[in-house]
């Protein structure tokens, strides 16, 4: 794996072949997250798991931004599909597909009752920008699905 940095955030960029390679053999490449942030693109069709703290995220193929801190989780799928999954109720477990940072999420370690707050709940858009995105994916010869210049 080589890692990118751009600051303040961590990316990862994984080399196209040895995702292509955990595909061939059908495994699932997985990450670990404790604490911080990270930014990172995949190869489309490749599952990719991250946990963290609060959360495991299931990818497809996509571009994620999350930023994992003790209590909660906040989870952006860029574009694609991703499977954001509380640790303490998979239950409330919640798919996302998007095209251009329409569900970024808060995923909590607990639910909240006296505000009767649930464990995945919608967020800002907050912390990165299409520029970013756009060299992680030429770094590995693709290009961003979404055109233009930045709509946030």
């Amino acid at each position: 794996m080589w890692w990118w940095t751009a600051m303040p955030i961590w990316c990862a960029v994984v080399p196209q072949w040895s995702l292509a390679a955990a595909v061939s053999q059908r495994r699932k490449v997985r990450q670990r997250v404790l604490a911080g942030k990270l930014l990172s693109v995949f190869v489309p069709g490749t599952r990719v798991q991250i946990a963290t703290r609060t959360a495991t995220i299931g990818i497809r193929g996509t571009g994620l931004y999350i930023e994992s801190m003790a209590d909660r989780t906040y989870a952006r799928t860029c574009y694609g599909s991703a499977e954001l999954n509380p640790l303490s109720d998979p239950k409330q477990a919640l798919t996302v597909t998007t095209t251009y940072h329409d569900a970024p999420r808060y995923i909590y370690a607990a639910a909240d009752k006296s505000t009767k707050r649930a464990l995945v709940v919608v967020a800002p858009v907050i912390n990165h920008s299409d520029a970013e995105l756009i060299l992680l994916e030429s770094l590995v010869g693709r290009k961003v699905p979404f055109t233009g210049a930045s709509r946030y």
